[in-house]
């Protein structure tokens, strides 16, 4: 599968934060990105995981961008769609 190039001039990135929640939310879409991961199973037992996915999972998510000063930046790795990467106490 070919993926376009993009632009290094014109590729931005934002540190994930409350304010940016609901654009995340649509990037992410109604199934958090891929079978209701929301980006959770870098922070959970495989247990928690388990139990919360889907909604528990976005719910789980939302709470850590809330959270105090823990912040999750964009990043697009070789041309792939948009990833999300935290930086902090909870880095991935």
């Amino acid at each position: 599968m070919d993926h376009p190039r993009i632009n290094p001039a014109v590729f931005q990135v934002y540190p994930l934060t409350p304010k940016l929640w609901r654009d995340f939310e649509k990037l992410f879409g109604a199934h958090g990105a891929y079978g209701g991961r929301w980006c959770m199973w870098w922070r959970s037992t495989r247990r928690e995981f388990e139990a919360r996915k889907g909604e528990g999972n976005r719910r789980a998510l939302k709470a850590t961008v809330h959270g105090p000063a823990r912040h999750v930046r964009p990043r697009r790795v070789r041309g792939m769609r948009p990833a999300f990467a935290q930086q902090g106490h909870h880095a991935l």
